[in-house]
């Protein structure tokens, strides 16, 4: 399962960095806010899948 995990740690890692190569070109081109959406959508995958890996581990409980 770790190896799964680490695959997709490093999947989600290379679409943000690819989402923030294309919001740069659209900041040069002065498409700012479609470049704020898309960096803040882009890179929340990355933060979802860091969240399911601390919620899978028992480091932190949801239950209310």
């Amino acid at each position: 399962m770790a190896k799964e995990e680490n695959l997709i740690v490093k999947l989600t890692f290379d679409f943000a960095v690819n989402v923030l190569d294309v919001t740069e070109a659209l900041e040069a081109k002065h498409r700012y806010a479609l470049a704020n959406q898309l960096t803040k959508s882009g890179t929340s995958i990355g933060q979802t899948s860091g969240n399911r890996r601390v919620a899978k581990a028992g480091l932190i409980s949801f239950t209310r």
